[in-house]
């Protein structure tokens, strides 16, 4: 059995070609600014005029959804019709496969390289005390700001007028030992059913909450930020959730007998979860582990549409910009690898989806390579909010308006100091200790050809793509712990 992937189109060869990263985000960064000024969006008189926003992160979601078109057996029609209102990027990419490291990316505006934070172990106000994060630009912008959920990956209650945080309950206490499902004395790698009424679990709290709060007046626009917990692991969910993914129809990511012989030790260093693939082979839970992670895709999925209903019901439907993101991919299965912390597409890769009234059109697909970092200027841009000083990214007001516009910058992603840079048609990642990869997506999704091995010539291209690469890292002495500890489930 196997996962068939559809790619989208590639528009281009090896984006970059003649520029550099600092080069084009100064041109970008000018030409984004021209555009606001010149629509008077940071004119507007009344801060009442500008939109609401819903941002909405996703923890640990691959691309199996939908619209993505990663997993025949996906079911989520309430993100697909939300990616149908507005432009999905098919092409986006967190700025690390790390839990604390992208959000803190997202959220700051600013590259890991740049922030000193690339692992787990790292947290926002460590490393940033000072900066303004999205939520907070929003409080000094004269917006209502709420929050549900993880957004932080460590509490940041000076981010928010309200929130509302609840705990996720011991789920393993409500299910049989005996029922066939997960790994024994595998407290956080672990899935199966659950007896439990669906109204108390995380995800449905949370979306309960937003609806209720959507049936309220605001004097002010709001900005409210929802972090929906699944697909996290551990992967329980309600019985009937697995009942729809029988075990016996779910199709498993295609693998390669060779896939890892052609990639540089860093990479298999990097790779440390790997050994989970034994277990779950060895343990007779492939299939089953698949079916949980779609059926826990499938529970966020009805929260998320709860949440959506709330809004259509709502006054702020016509006047409200959407944003849905994950922090990054995970891998089961493929590339021999059960989790994230690496540097492939899986790990990397994410579903975005943004609605903007009166900038995006319904049904739009955009290929561009693009960066979660990003987000934090998009916002800005679309709300017309004053700028921040000292964060990265660039607006993507120019693909939400036309998704095939021009776009020369690539995607980054770092663990640690090891980068990936993606364009619309390459993966090319470098690693500090040495060693290289290089995959060709017009010809293999998958990864399985490392281009670098077995001394094939490629130095034209890979000078091209070293273009893109940091410059600098914050210092070593600043970085904290890094990956040579063991990095938590979580």
């Amino acid at each position: 059995m196997f996962i068939e992937k559809r790619s989208p189109a590639v528009l281009s060869s090896a984006s970059g070609k003649g520029l550099d990263r600092r080069t084009f985000l100064g041109l970008t960064s000018a030409a984004a600014a021209g555009v606001v000024l010149g629509e008077g969006c940071v004119q507007r008189s009344s801060v009442a005029e500008r939109p609401n926003v819903l941002f909405i992160a996703v923890d640990d979601l691959n691309d199996w959804v939908g619209v993505l078109g990663g997993h025949p057996n996906a079911s989520t029609p309430n993100l697909d019709r939300l990616a149908a209102r507005g432009v999905c990027f098919t092409n986006a990419h967190c700025s690390a496969p790390i839990c604390s490291a992208s959000r803190t990316s997202v959220l700051s505006g600013r590259e890991p390289y740049n922030s000193g934070v690339y692992t787990n172990a790292q947290q926002f106000r460590d490393y940033l005390p000072d900066a303004v994060s999205i939520p907070q630009h929003f409080m000094r912008s004269g917006y209502e700001v709420l929050g549900a959920g993880k957004m932080f990956h460590s509490p940041e209650p000076s981010s928010f007028h309200e929130e509302f945080l609840i705990e996720q309950k011991a789920l393993g206490s409500f299910r049989s030992p005996d029922d066939g499902w997960g790994l024994a004395g595998r407290p956080s790698f672990n899935w199966g059913p659950v007896d439990i009424d669906e109204e108390e679990l995380h995800d449905r709290q949370l979306a309960r909450w937003v609806e209720s709060v959507l049936a309220r007046s605001f004097d002010a626009p709001f900005f409210i930020s929802v972090g929906l917990a699944l697909p996290h692991l551990p992967w329980w969910v309600p019985r009937d959730y697995l009942e729809r993914f029988p075990p016996d129809e779910i199709s498993l990511p295609l693998l390669y007998y060779a896939d890892r012989a052609d990639i540089p030790g860093r990479a298999k260093e990097l790779a440390h979860f790997s050994f989970r693939a034994r277990l779950v082979r060895e343990a007779g839970q492939d299939t089953k582990a698949v079916a949980a992670y779609l059926a826990a895709t499938a529970f966020m999925d009805d929260a998320l549409g709860i949440i959506l209903d709330a809004l259509d019901a709502s006054p702020f439907a016509d006047n409200t910009v959407i944003v849905l993101w994950s922090d990054h991919g995970h891998h089961l299965g493929e590339k021999g690898h059960w989790s994230k912390y690496v540097l492939w597409e899986d790990s990397t890769r994410v579903p975005l989806a943004v609605v903007a009234p009166g900038v995006t059109q319904p049904g739009q697909l955009c290929s561009r390579p693009v960066s979660l970092v990003h987000l934090y200027r998009t916002l800005i841009d679309l709300c017309g909010l004053p700028e921040v000083a000292e964060i990265d990214g660039v607006s993507l007001r120019p693909l939400l308006a036309d998704p095939q516009a021009a776009w020369e910058l690539p995607a980054l992603s770092m663990v640690d100091v090891n980068v990936a840079v993606r364009t619309e048609r390459w993966r090319y990642i470098r690693y500090a200790t040495g060693g290289a990869e290089l995959y060709d997506h017009d010809d293999d999704e998958h990864e399985w050809l490392n281009l670098l091995w077995g001394n094939q010539d490629r130095r034209e291209l890979v000078a091209e793509l070293e273009k893109w690469m940091p410059e600098s890292f914050v210092p070593t002495s600043q970085r904290g712990s890094g990956l040579e500890e063991p990095v938590s489930d979580i």
